[in-house]
């Protein structure tokens, strides 16, 4: 009974030390994400500076970029919500990808 006290004490410690690891790799992550969006933004507005007022699809072509970095956005927004209201998932993410993800995460950082 013992042991089985020391080796769940164990495991728990390697948990504890398994989420630490794993948010300071969202803070990581999050904050090169910020970094990427702020250099994107930068190079769409770059393209917009460039664009010929003159060529019709010059702007169809901005928009169309512009809706995509709009998903990105929503995306991001969407992940920092989920990370703000405790990593608790949307209904459309299921427990076996957050266990999956979790798992990457683990073997990513040395767990088991």
């Amino acid at each position: 009974l013992e042991l089985e006290k020391e080796a769940l004490k164990a495991k728990e410690q390697s948990l504890t030390k398994t989420e630490q690891a794993m948010e300071t790799m969202r803070s990581v992550l999050d904050s090169r994400g910020e970094q990427l969006m702020q250099e994107r933004e930068e190079q769409l507005l770059e393209l917009l500076d460039s664009t010929d007022p003159s060529d019709p699809d010059a702007t169809e072509k901005t928009k169309e970029k512009g809706d995509v970095e709009g998903k990105k956005k929503e995306k991001e927004k969407k992940e920092k919500k989920d990370k703000d209201d405790g990593g608790e998932p949307d209904d459309d993410e299921t427990e076996e990808e957050r266990l999956k993800a979790l798992e990457k995460a683990a073997t990513a950082i040395g767990g088991e």
